[in-house]
C-alpha cells in the first residue's frame, strides 16, 4: 500500500511513516478520527494506534514487531501517558489496581469481624473449660474454632484474589 504525505508529499510505500518528515498517516480504528504524529492513543476515544509511532510498521499487541518500541500504559482516570510498571499515575496521582487493593481491605476486615462475631458466643464456654473434663473440651474446640476458621480462610483466598488482580493491572 503507497500514498503520499500529506505533510511533505513523498511517496510512502513502506508502512504509514513517511521516512522523509516522519508525518504518521494513520486514523483511529474505533471513531475514525485521524491521530496525531506522536500520539499512541485516539485523543477521541483512548483507543491505542494500529501501527508503532517510530517506524509506522503494524503492532502486535504492545511492542512492535518491526523495531522493539513499546506502547506506554494509559492511566484508566486520566488517559495520560505511563512507564510500563508504574503503580501511580504521574500526571493526576491515580493509583493503577487502587480499587482492587480497597476491596482487599475491605475484605480482610469484613471477615476478621466475622470471626470474631462467631467466636463471641462461645468465650463463656472456653472460661468453663477449666471444670470440664478433657474429652468435652476436645469434642468443644472444632464445634467453637470451625466456624471463625472457615471465615478466615475464606477471607484469606478473597485478599489474594483481589491484591493479585491489583498486581496484574499494575504490571
Amino acid at each position: 500500500m503507497s500514498f503520499y504525505c500529506p505533510e511533505c508529499g513523498e511517496e510512502v510505500s513502506d508502512g504509514v511513516k513517511c521516512s522523509n518528515c516522519g508525518h504518521v498517516d494513520e486514523k483511529c480504528s474505533n471513531c475514525n478520527t485521524p491521530l496525531d504524529d506522536n500520539a499512541w492513543f485516539c485523543g477521541d476515544c483512548n483507543t491505542p494506534r494500529n501501527n508503532c509511532i517510530e517506524c509506522g510498521q503494524l503492532t502486535h499487541g504492545d511492542t512492535c514487531s518491526n523495531c522493539g518500541t513499546e506502547r506506554p500504559d494509559q492511566c484508566d482516570s486520566c488517559g495520560g501517558l505511563m512507564e510500563s510498571g508504574t503503580i501511580q499515575c504521574n500526571s493526576c496521582g491515580h493509583k493503577i489496581g487502587g480499587k482492587y487493593r480497597s476491596r482487599a481491605r475491605k475484605v480482610k476486615y469484613a471477615g476478621y469481624i466475622i470471626a470474631g462475631l462467631l467466636l463471641l458466643p462461645a468465650l463463656p464456654q472456653l472460661f468453663f473449660v477449666t471444670r470440664m473434663p478433657i474429652s468435652s473440651v476436645i469434642r468443644l474446640i472444632p464445634v467453637i474454632l470451625l466456624p471463625p476458621a472457615i471465615v478466615l480462610l475464606l477471607t484469606k483466598l478473597l485478599t489474594r484474589r483481589w491484591v493479585k488482580k491489583a498486581n496484574k493491572k499494575a504490571n
